[in-house]
Parts: structure tokens; C-alpha cells; sequence
């Protein structure tokens, strides 16, 4: 057998072809049959017009709403088909292809049979104006479609295979591509060019074709020109044309569809599966929706490129025809599973016990220590929880995700932490830094072979509805990182390329982490010069933790004899697993920590049925702080203008002024950092399943944004709204004037040790600052690897 490419635009979207020798396959059983169609058609009638539950005839009325509404379509849950007849379910099972046209040409029958008997009202659905408009005739009874629901078990796009072609499989994944709609014929009329006669042939489905006779049947005579007579000649060898005007149409769309993340073994590329999509089901998801597909796994022949045409004939591609799509939860939520009563009863009495979120924080990443790491497992806690989404009056969206970011050294479980969350997240995407663009962040447009553009989502579009962990956050480009910003505060993606005008939903929570400029913390420098991020990307992080590898003898203690025995109890679950011994219990932890699939099902509990207010005094205490710290600030600045006042000489007033503003900048209390505290409590809430944040809830958060953004901001790395210090704004300005007066425009690169020099008195903290900076807005370019820089703008 030899291999052929993909078709068009699908070129790139499936990792492999099927080949096989027949053209069509055949069934053993004679399920096709003329007696066996006539007979399944019948039933199939019977069932739309007897079905009832209860007294409702369920799918009788819904013919009826849908053919009254102008939608042509019915939708029918293969539950109902089964309990109603076992073999009907089947058949539609294991010969979809055969029988599907049968049910849908028994919709029709039905409805045809309705119009007759004069359509019988339909509840609130009924419109006498609509109905006297319909003629009783057979006539006016449009095709419809059949919609398909199924609750079979659902078959991952890896797993599909030979066994599963021309069967009815449910494929659940997220929509990465969805093309433009267009339309599609489904009978082609043909006229021959000799004798005008006009035949119609039909089409086949979702990417196949139709075959043109090479002969026609009809005599001169039968054109009604009046040349002809009885017994002439019948026309020549391939005499009919298309005819687009008298053809019909249909709305077809191809959607690529990919396995979820956490449906992705570990080192394993994602898999993809084409998806072809017709009439009621296009333009239903947009790029980022999880859906599950009920469809018929189908194979078409690729189109070889002109190389090897006429060579791999034997080759087709795999894709699914749907005819059912069912979008996941829309609420930003998705991926959530099912519940049952028993254990939806088991976890609110597990939170009706006292301590719930004690016990809840020390089950994030449990096999990380150190006394450094309890308000990050908190933080990460509350990140997980999220906060709660808000719908304003005038249609504006707050959101309810939080975003934590985590500066600091090397080998202190920054990247540890990323991996759980991904784990425990109902939804959960890991990316780095280093490898991530702007367009596989947020979402790309791509032309195809045929010249067509078409919408591909990114990262932050596949976890909507989940957490995005970016690692090395630092290695990535200024401009990637500018890319993400409307997608992490306003929560949507807008794309405005190449015709395509959309906004793509990203409602997601962001964890990142960064190291230090330098690799590690460098203790002489402040930590504004240890971090290099615009003010911009951090003030978008509800919660900043500076990330320390301290040298204390009792904290080495504690965390060596923590890795010890963490591989030690490894050591001895990986021989008991190969024993045979144990396994169920092994999950849960000894001292009463929640294991990770029961955290699992916590958290995805816990986002889908609470969603905190807070409480009249948790507002009250928020308030009061926010409004204290403000007070703080202002009396800051105020002293620090008195004594400037007060001061001797003009050395005096600004070294009191750059004290009065390092003071002022301690405290980096915005609106946006307030709305951060009211996330963080709802948060806390959640973790408990309460129904509104108290004042212990408000508390905690308060304690979080102090030992996290508050302490960060001491540390000189954010100001009040993420920028660099005021005490070190000054210096940084005149450091940055005097690099400009040494480095003219269209001057010769200069050595670093040089330009340092021709500075009077430079702070080597500020110089190193202010050289990163101008390198970063591309005013600097460093030249022999790092040695000379060039003024370029």
C-alpha cells in the first residue's frame, strides 16, 4: 500500500492514514437488505409517533415545535430508542450509514402524515397564524435531519480504530479549529448538454462525492424539441453538465478535534481527528469548547499531490461524520464530572466538619516541605478554588479566577508545584516559558492549502474553565508576554486577522513561575533589579510570593530528612506494587491528607455548586482595610514632604523626599489589588462550601495579600501598582540620561566597564537596572556576546 496526503486544509491534522483494499466495506449480516429497510422504516415511524412519556408524546411534539419553527431537525436520545426497541437501537448502532437515512426519511413519512391529518395544536408552541399558512399537503413537509444523544461509552480519539469504522462512537475532545461554514451540495442536478434532459444524483455525506453516468438514457425525442423521433440514437459518451441552479444545499463545517489535556498520557503528543459537521450542528462551538461527538467513524480518500498522483489510491484518512454534538457546561466551569447522590452526600459531609480547609491545604503537593511553602500551598489552594464570577447590570464581566506568581531561586518546588496543579485541576494546561509564542498562548489564524483562513486556539483558549501553569515565566519573549494580558484581567482573547473578527473565551486561572534575572537571587542587589517584569504583567497577579533558598541549618534539617523519606516510602510503595501488595490505600496520606483523586473531585464539586458572596461584615473588614492603608500611605508622604520642608539643604529635602516615597511605595494598595482580596476570600469560602465569605474567611485573605504582595512590594519589587520603587525611580532617570549622553545615536559600540566609568558615582545596582531595561525596549544592543552595547534608538 502506498500513503497519500491529507485533503486540503486537513493536511496537518491527524498523525496517520488507514489503508485498506476495498473500496466500501461490506456487512456479514444482511442488515441492508430491501425487507429489513421496509421494516426498520416502519418502526422507526412508529416510534416517532408513539413514544410518549407519561402522557406526552415526547418526539410527536417536538416534530411538530421544530416544523412550526423553521428547524428542521429532530433530536433523539438513544436511550429512549432502546427501551422502545432493542433492535432499532442496535441497527442505528452497528450500521448507522444504512439506517440513518432510513430514520430520517421515517421523520419525514411522520411529518407528511401530520400535515394530512391537519397538525394538531402543540401547547404554548402553537400558532394559528403559522398553522392556516402550512397547505395540507404532502408536499410541504421539508427533509429533516436526525440529532443523535447518546450516553454510550465515550471512545477516545486514540482508541479509535478498524473495529470502530462505520460504527456509531461517541468522541469527546476540545474544538482547536473550526473552519468557515460553507455550503455543501446534497443533490446535484445534471443536464445533458445533447438532448436537455435533466437528472438529479445524489451526494454522499460529509466529505464524499458523487458520480456522474456516462451515458444518457433519454432519446431526442424524450427533450421535447420535436426533432427527434422514436428510435433515434441515444446521445454520445459523457454528455451532462452541472447544473448549480436547480441543485440543492446544505451548511457544512469541518471542525479539528483534540483529546483533552488530561486525557493525554504522560510524553504522549496529543492526538487529533477530524470532524464533519452538517445543516443543525455547524457553527455550534467556537475554538476552546469541550464537546463530546456523537458521530460515525468514516474514512475518505486524501487528494495526492501531483507528485505521487495516480500512486496511492489505497490510501484514505480517517474523520468522524456527527450527527451529534453536545457542548460541556458553558458556565467556565467545564470539565466538571457527574455526581452521584451518594457521593455528592459524602463530600458536604466532609465539608460540614469542622477545619475543612486546615485539612485541605496541606494536601496541595504534599510531597513538598518547608515552613516557607505553607502560605504558597494556600495560595495555590485558593487559586484551584477560584473566587466567584460576577455579572453587572450593564453586561460587564468580573472575573473570579486567580492568578499567583512565584519569583524566586532555583530548586525551591516552583516547577513542583505547576505539575500538581495540573494534576488536580479539573482543567489543567502546562506550557514553559522558553517554548511558548504569543500566537500558542492566546490563538493563531492559519491559512490552509485551498488559501483559506481558518481560527486555531491557543493555550489559555484550550484551559478555559481550568489553570494555565506557565514555567519559566521570565525566559519568554516581551512581546509573548504582552500577548496574555487581556487574557488574564478581562478574560477573553480578541483576533482581528485576516478577515476573522472574534472574540475567544480564556477564562482561565494563570500559576506561573519565574527565576531571577541572574539565574539565582543575588543578595546585593534589591529585588527590583533581581526581577525584571514590567509593571504591567504584575499587577494582573492577585498574589506575588518571593520564592528564598535561605542557608539555615535547622530548615536543611528539616527538608533533607523530608526528601529521605519521601523516597523512601517510594522505594517501598514501588515494591509492594510489584508484590501486589496494597494499592487502594496507598493514595490517601497518613496524617489525615486528602489524597489527589478525592482532591480532585473536591475541587471540581466545589466550583460547580457554590459560588460565595461576601458577607455584609467580611465587606466591612475588607473595606476598613483598604481604606487603612490608603490613610498609611498618604500620612507616609505626607511627613516625608514636612521634613523635606524642614530640611537644611537641597541634599537633605531629596534624600527625605526618596525616604518619604521608599516608605510610601511599602504599601501597594490599588482597587485592583482590593477586588484581589475579595477573590481571595471568596476563595477560602469555596474551600469550605460555604454560601458567603465571613470575617475569617476576609482574614485569611487579608494575611495571604500581606505575607505574599505586601512583603513582595517591601522587598522593592513592586510598587503600588507593580512599577519600580520611587526611591529608585530617581536614580534610574538620571542613570538612564547619562547612558544616553555617553552612547549618541550613530556612535561606536562601547565596552560596559567603559560606559560605567563615564557615569559620576553610578549605583551598580541602578546601572545594571537601567542597562536591562534599555536592552528590553530594544534602545540598547549588546555586541560582542554581551561585552560593548550600541545606542540603537
Amino acid at each position: 500500500m502506498r500513503r497519500a496526503p491529507t485533503l486540503g486544509a486537513m493536511s496537518e491534522w491527524d498523525t496517520g492514514s488507514i489503508s485498506f483494499s476495498s473500496q466500501r466495506l461490506g456487512s456479514s449480516r444482511d442488515l441492508s437488505s430491501r425487507d429489513s429497510l421496509t421494516v426498520a422504516r416502519r418502526e422507526f415511524r412508529a416510534f416517532v409517533r408513539g413514544f410518549r412519556e407519561g402522557e406526552f408524546f415526547l418526539y410527536r411534539e417536538q416534530l411538530i415545535r421544530q416544523y412550526r419553527r423553521a428547524e428542521p431537525w429532530l433530536q433523539v436520545d438513544m436511550r429512549h430508542l432502546s427501551s422502545y426497541s432493542k433492535q432499532l437501537h442496535d441497527l442505528i448502532r452497528d450500521a448507522p450509514n444504512d439506517y440513518i437515512p432510513v430514520f430520517e426519511s421515517s421523520i419525514k413519512d411522520t411529518l407528511k402524515e401530520l400535515i394530512g391529518e391537519g397538525l394538531p395544536a402543540s401547547g404554548e408552541d402553537a400558532d394559528p397564524d403559522v398553522a392556516s399558512a402550512v397547505a395540507a399537503s404532502s408536499d410541504a413537509a421539508p427533509d429533516f435531519q436526525l440529532s443523535l444523544v447518546s450516553d454510550m461509552a465515550p471512545t477516545r480519539i486514540r482508541s479509535i480504530t478498524a473495529a470502530h469504522m462505520n460504527k456509531l462512537v461517541v468522541v469527546p475532545g476540545i474544538v482547536v479549529n473550526a473552519s468557515r461554514t460553507a455550503p455543501k451540495a446534497t443533490r446535484v442536478a445534471l443536464r445533458c448538454r445533447n438532448c436537455g434532459s435533466r437528472i438529479f444524483a445524489p451526494v454522499s455525506p460529509a466529505f464524499g462525492g458523487f458520480s456522474i453516468p456516462r451515458r444518457c438514457n433519454a432519446l431526442r425525442a424524450d427533450a421535447g424539441d420535436g426533432d427527434g423521433a422514436p428510435g433515434d440514437q441515444p446521445c454520445p459518451l459523457d454528455p451532462f453538465v452541472v447544473v448549480p441552479d436547480h441543485s440543492a444545499y446544505t451548511d457544512a463545517q469541518t471542525l479539528k478535534l483534540q483529546e483533552a489535556p488530561e486525557d493525554v498520557p504522560t510524553g504522549e503528543m496529543p492526538r487529533h481527528v477530524i470532524v464533519a459537521a452538517e445543516q443543525s450542528l455547524v457553527d455550534r462551538v467556537a475554538p476552546g469548547a469541550r464537546v463530546r461527538i456523537v458521530g460515525v467513524a468514516s474514512i475518505f480518500t486524501a487528494k495526492a499531490p501531483r507528485a505521487s498522483r495516480g500512486s496511492s489510491q489505497a490510501v484514505r484518512t480517517p474523520y468522524v461524520r456527527a450527527v451529534g454534538l453536545l457542548q460541556e457546561d458553558d458556565s467556565g466551569t467545564r470539565g466538571a464530572p457527574a455526581f452521584s447522590a451518594e457521593e455528592e452526600e459524602e463530600l458536604r459531609a466532609m465539608a460540614a466538619e469542622p477545619g475543612l480547609y486546615d485539612r485541605l491545604w496541606p494536601s496541595v503537593a504534599p510531597a513538598i516541605s518547608g515552613e516557607y511553602t505553607n502560605d504558597i500551598k494556600k495560595a495555590v489552594l485558593c487559586l484551584l478554588m477560584g473566587g466567584s464570577r460576577k455579572l453587572l447590570p450593564d453586561g460587564t464581566r468580573l472575573r473570579g479566577d486567580i492568578n499567583v506568581l512565584m519569583l524566586g531561586d532555583p530548586s525551591t518546588a516552583k516547577s513542583q508545584f505547576l505539575k500538581f496543579v495540573e494534576r488536580v485541576a479539573p482543567v489543567g494546561v502546562y506550557t514553559s516559558g522558553k517554548g511558548s509564542s504569543a500566537a500558542g498562548l492566546t490563538a493563531s489564524v492559519v491559512r490552509d492549502q485551498r488559501g483559506e483562513f481558518y481560527l486555531e486556539g491557543g493555550a489559555m483558549v484550550l484551559g478555559d474553565g481550568g489553570v494555565v501553569c506557565i514555567d519559566e515565566f521570565d525566559k519568554m519573549r516581551e512581546e509573548d508576554r504582552v500577548a496574555i494580558h487581556e487574557a488574564m484581567e478581562q478574560q477573553t482573547i480578541s483576533v482581528a486577522k485576516a478577515g476573522i473578527t472574534t472574540v475567544l473565551n480564556s477564562r482561565t486561572a494563570v500559576l506561573a513561575a519565574a527565576n531571577p534575572v541572574f539565574g539565582r537571587y543575588d543578595d546585593s542587589m534589591s529585588a527590583a533589579e533581581n526581577i525584571d517584569f514590567m509593571p504591567t504583567i504584575l499587577s494582573r497577579f492577585d498574589l506575588i510570593f518571593i520564592v528564598r533558598d535561605v542557608r539555615d541549618a535547622k530548615r536543611d534539617e528539616d527538608i533533607a530528612r523530608h526528601v529521605m523519606r519521601i523516597h523512601i516510602n517510594a522505594a517501598a510503595a514501588a515494591a509492594d506494587e510489584e508484590a501486589g501488595v496494597g494499592g487502594g490505600a496507598a493514595e490517601e496520606e497518613s496524617d489525615g491528607e486528602m489524597g489527589l483523586h478525592r482532591m480532585r473531585r473536591f475541587i471540581a464539586f466545589a466550583k460547580s455548586r457554590v459560588a460565595p458572596r461576601l458577607s455584609a461584615e467580611a465587606m466591612d473588614r475588607l473595606r476598613e482595610f483598604y481604606v487603612q492603608m490608603r490613610r498609611e500611605q498618604r500620612a507616609l508622604k505626607t511627613a516625608a514632604a514636612a521634613s523635606a520642608v524642614d530640611a537644611g539643604n537641597s541634599h537633605q529635602r531629596a534624600a527625605a523626599r526618596a525616604e518619604g516615597h521608599e516608605a510610601a511605595s511599602v504599601v501597594p494598595i490599588t482597587v485592583r489589588q482590593l477586588e484581589a482580596l475579595v477573590r481571595v476570600s471568596e476563595a477560602v469560602a469555596k474551600s469550605e462550601l460555604a454560601t458567603h465569605a465571613t470575617v475569617d474567611h476576609a482574614d485569611e485573605a487579608i494575611r495571604l495579600f500581606r505575607q505574599s504582595t505586601l512583603a513582595a512590594a517591601k522587598s522593592g519589587v513592586v510598587s503600588a501598582e507593580g512599577g519600580l520603587p520611587a526611591h529608585l525611580q530617581r536614580k534610574a532617570r538620571d542613570v538612564e540620561a547619562a547612558i544616553q549622553r555617553a552612547l549618541p545615536l550613530g556612535s561606536e559600540p562601547m565596552a560596559l566597564e567603559r560606559l560605567r566609568k563615564s557615569i559620576a558615582n553610578p549605583d551598580t545596582n541602578v546601572f545594571r537596572w537601567v542597562l536591562s531595561t534599555m536592552k528590553r525596549r530594544d534602545e540598547l544592543v549588546e555586541v560582542d556576546e554581551g561585552r560593548r552595547v550600541r545606542r540603537n534608538k
